[in-house]
């Protein structure tokens, strides 16, 4: 079975973006969340973020250990 993400998913789309752009998404999503849930929910609902959060960490990786356009010139 072979595991491939689609090139237009979101976080496909997300892992090619700036880093900042996904942890701006988790910014978004836990404000909304604290709006809009239950206090109870809330952990919950900040918690629905991680993924974002993950790939967040995973594109400031790629794009730390890339090489620099200086480099490429």
């Amino acid at each position: 079975m072979k595991f491939k993400m689609s090139p237009n998913s979101l976080f496909a789309i997300l892992l090619r973006s700036p880093w900042w752009i996904s942890f701006a998404l988790v910014g978004l999503f836990s404000l909304a969340a604290a709006a809009v849930l239950p206090r109870e929910y809330l952990f919950a609902g900040i918690l629905g973020t991680f993924p974002f959060f993950a790939v967040g960490c995973v594109a400031a990786w790629r794009q730390w250990r890339a090489p620099s356009a200086a480099r490429m010139a």
